[in-house]
């Protein structure tokens, strides 16, 4: 479970979708609306696509596919939907003819001009939904929205691609990010993705990928990864957040002249808490430890061992500002033995204590 899936369980706000799995969605569903299964997604209403799902729980992928394909011609209970709060009506009215019982659909606009919807679908196999369910259920796809298209003041923005790369959806802080740069959301989502399968060329669903790329005249981190809430085929998603950073926390690396290096690079972020000697990282790269030194400092601009440095501190201060960890966890997370020891390194680098830092920049 991810810290801010727990710790949202008891209270009204949802665990965050971006990172919560659908299980835990739903067990927070379920504790205000009593339900067995739960379907949450930003779909076309006319086209739906199976990679548009964005979580699932207590479902199989089959009558999920049933639903999509049945959703366009669900035209009164689709026209209930998005006249009122939502529809509560048997599955099959719904087009969940193969489950059986009883359903509830909320349906919320995602903007005027785009032709998506977010959805979500509960269902249960007894006792029809009340109205009062109903309004919950439309709450909390209503805060899932709006988490979405105002994440946090440290993420400059968030977008949803499918999983061809085409876009679902970008929060407007990303648009509006990109426009002021004369930069497009779909060149972004191209520009990320060749990055990543340079340096993770077999990512699997869940990885974190990190990378740093210049929009404008700002350098953000860019923190890449596939979901896929469906055992189904094409049902991936790439979810892509951009990260605020101090100026100069990592250097800007773009696609790399040698496949060699981009592996090592893609390690140094994947290992950096625990503290990879140069060793491991020229293994990765199958090179000398010498000679994987001079290519790193040649592609990237810095040595090995400062790029590690950096990333730990990034990291170190990401979490200063946007969460309420204990100092010594901080260090121990960016892969820093002792608080002593971190508390060192930031201040010699930072020009302040990790205290002091937090103070000033936090973000919770």
């Amino acid at each position: 479970m991810s810290p801010d899936a727990g710790n949202s369980m008891g209270s009204h706000e949802p665990p965050d979708f971006w990172a919560a799995s659908g299980d835990e969605l739903l067990a927070w569903v379920r504790g205000r609306v009593p339900c067995e299964r739960m379907v949450f997604c930003l779909s076309r209403l006319d086209q739906p696509c199976v990679d548009e799902v964005i979580a699932s729980a207590g479902v199989d992928a089959n009558d999920v596919n049933h639903w999509l394909e049945h959703l366009p011609s669900s035209t009164e209970a689709l026209r209930e939907a998005l006249d009122r709060t939502g529809a509560a009506a048997p599955s099959d009215a719904l087009g969940l003819g193969t489950m059986g019982g009883e359903a509830l659909l909320c349906v919320r606009p995602e903007s005027i001009r785009a032709p998506r919807f977010w959805m979500l679908l509960l269902h249960r196999t007894s006792k029809r939904f009340t109205g009062t369910e109903l309004q919950m259920a439309s709450q909390a796809l209503r805060l899932w929205q709006g988490s979405f298209n105002a994440p946090r003041r440290s993420v400059a923005g968030r977008l949803i691609a499918g999983h061809d790369l085409r876009l679902l959806r970008a929060d407007p802080g990303c648009s509006m990010t990109l426009l002021q740069n004369n930069a497009s959301v779909q060149s972004l989502i191209d520009r990320v993705s060749s990055l990543v399968r340079q340096r993770w060329p077999r990512s699997e669903v869940g990885h974190r990928m990190e990378v740093v790329q210049e929009i404008g005249a700002r350098a953000l981190l860019i923190v890449a990864h596939w979901r896929q809430a469906l055992e189904a085929p094409r049902a991936r998603q790439l979810r892509i957040e951009l990260r605020t950073m101090e100026h100069d926390a990592l250097p800007v690396v773009g696609r790399l002249a040698d496949d060699r290096i981009a592996h090592a690079l893609a390690f140094i972020h994947d290992e950096f808490d625990k503290g990879p000697e140069i060793a491991d990282m020229a293994s990765q790269a199958h090179l000398s430890p010498f000679h994987f030194q001079r290519l790193f400092r040649k592609q990237v601009g810095v040595s090995p061992k400062q790029y590690l440095l950096l990333k730990q501190l990034q990291e170190a201060r990401w979490l200063l500002r946007t969460t309420g960890l204990p100092v010594q966890e901080i260090g121990r997370r960016a892969g820093f033995a002792t608080k002593a020891h971190f508390g060192a390194t930031f201040r010699k680098s930072v020009g302040r204590t990790p205290t002091d830092y937090r103070e000033q920049r936090q973000d919770v």
